[in-house]
């Protein structure tokens, strides 16, 4: 032990007396590098963390200003859908002139006198509007039932498919069957219809078509500041067709209910009779700009982009539906299905190029108007407002309360228009019509039934032959969203497998 200690105190003197000879030489150099090194090191961090800094805030300044130059953008959307445009001193009676003056086709296409394609006096405005307030609110609705007539119509559809082709793989047109549920459903909501089975097939396919062609005819022109030069006419198989239905307006005799005599009742129904434009005057409203949401976003929703959360979001779909307390999470699905695919895609007022004195006139096909658009659907898909990442995906949670931004909630997102003259269905028959089609469409047209093909549809370079369509083999690409645009879809069935 004593031997040890002797050692260590001789290295220890060898130590001290190395440190004491080379320090000046080595060790001291060698601490002054290394606190150099330090130096140098800590500069570079701070400079890295001055340009990171300064980099912020130049982000911040041009993302300050982006955001300045979209809801300045917003703004003039909104100016045109509320009116603001046309300036303080318009007063109501000019408002439904700009709005009116803008949809005189779609008049002339379907004889339609309503507060949207007319200029009416005002107080028959407020009437219609009452009128149209009272039925699509009206609390009685059986949205099941409305749910059980889509799923009746669509099960048939199948049915009829798999009967003329047995077990081997069919096809049906999706964009028909999704058109004739829809109306289906718009028909039995509003008028005594008993039994809707009873509704021939083949009257709404014509009246689909022949509402599509006339719609396309009265959106022709395609220069909004040119004159008009023809005048759409009107569809006289249409107005047969509609005529051949004996629709009625149940009666107001509280004793009678039309849809609870489902079981005994014969025919179409009873009540007051309508004529043709009458009864258009009443579909078009809900029917036209029902289906192609419905559509897009069933395809999109449980084919194209499948959101896990989905099925569970939807659980309590149709019973749920009117209950404001469960209702919340399914209505998403709505939400989010007019955000990516608006009714209207633009929002048009008509503009007069001399004044606004000539609103009392009724004449709007001049050619000294002109017209101002709103561009719905890029307010609802814009990359600076709704996100670089996803926009044009189907995310129904961007609903949710803790993901919509003030910007989105406020000033973005207006499916039913703005004040004065928002949508009567703005709360809440349109969110819940739309998420019953689109569930009902999903559960009984879904992956398990059938795969949606797009063939002959022209995306990019168009059809790729053997029936195919770039949107057959990539999902990515944003479905198109024309009229005329989704007529070649089809659903292909899954051969039945028999066990």
């Amino acid at each position: 032990m004593l031997a040890f200690a002797a050692i260590s105190l001789c290295q220890l003197k060898f130590l001290s007396h190395y440190t004491y000879q080379y320090a000046p030489r080595v060790i001291l150099p060698a601490i002054g590098f290394f606190l150099c090194l330090l130096l140098v090191i800590a500069l570079l961090y701070h400079l890295q963390n001055s340009y990171r800094f300064l980099d912020d805030v130049l982000r911040g300044l041009n993302n300050t200003e982006e955001s300045h130059n979209v809801q300045q953008w917003l703004h003039q959307q909104r100016s045109v859908i509320n009116f603001e445009f046309a300036g303080p001193a318009a007063t109501k009676q000019d408002h439904l002139f700009l709005r009116a003056s803008a949809n005189w086709r779609v008049r002339e296409a379907f004889g339609i006198e309503n507060s949207l394609t007319a200029t009416l006096a005002l107080d028959t405005h407020k009437s219609f509007l009452s009128i149209a307030s009272q039925h699509v609110n009206k609390r009685t609705r059986d949205w099941t039932r409305l749910y059980q007539v889509a799923k009746t119509f669509i099960q048939a559809e199948i049915a009829a498919a798999r009967l003329t082709s047995g077990r081997r793989s069919t096809t049906t047109p999706l964009a028909e069957c999704v058109q004739c549920a829809c109306l289906t459903v718009v028909l039995f909501d509003n008028f005594a219809v008993t039994d809707p089975r009873a509704l021939p097939r083949q009257a709404l396919v014509t009246i689909a078509s022949e509402i599509n062609k006339q719609w396309l005819k009265s959106k022709a022109k395609s220069e909004p500041d040119l004159p008009d030069t023809q005048v759409p006419t009107r569809s006289a198989l249409l107005s047969e067709t509609i005529s051949s239905l004996n629709l009625m307006i149940p009666r107001a005799d509280e004793s009678y209910n039309a849809h609870d005599d489902a079981a005994g009742g014969e025919g179409l129904g009873l009540g007051l009779g309508l004529r043709p434009e009458e009864i258009l005057g009443l579909i078009m409203p809900q029917y036209e700009t029902l289906w192609r949401v419905v559509l897009l976003a069933f395809v999109t929703a449980y084919h194209r982009q499948p959101d896990p959360s989905l099925v569970k979001r939807v659980e309590k779909v149709p019973e749920c539906l009117g209950n404001p307390a469960e209702e919340r999470e399914g209505l998403k699905v709505a939400k989010e299905s007019l955000r990516l695919y608006p009714s209207n895609k633009r929002i048009y007022r008509c503009a007069h190029a001399e004044s606004l004195t000539s609103s009392s006139s009724s004449s709007s096909s001049s050619s000294s108007l002109s017209l101002s658009a709103a561009d719905l659907e890029l307010s609802h898909r814009h990359p600076s407002i709704w996100g670089p990442d996803d926009p044009l995906r189907f995310r129904p949670s961007r609903f949710d309360p803790s993901e919509l931004t003030p910007l989105q909630r406020k000033l973005s997102y207006f499916p039913y228009s703005l004040r004065p003259h928002r949508c009567p269905a703005f709360s809440g028959f349109g969110d819940r019509m739309i998420t019953a089609l689109v569930v009902c469409l999903g559960r009984e047209l879904g992956p398990s039934v059938g795969r949606v093909r797009f063939g002959g549809v022209q995306v990019g370079a168009g059809s790729l032959g053997n029936g195919s369509s770039e949107l057959d083999l990539d999902e990515s690409i944003p479905l198109p969203t024309g009229r005329d645009e989704v007529q070649g879809w089809v659903l292909e069935l899954n051969e039945m497998v028999m066990i």
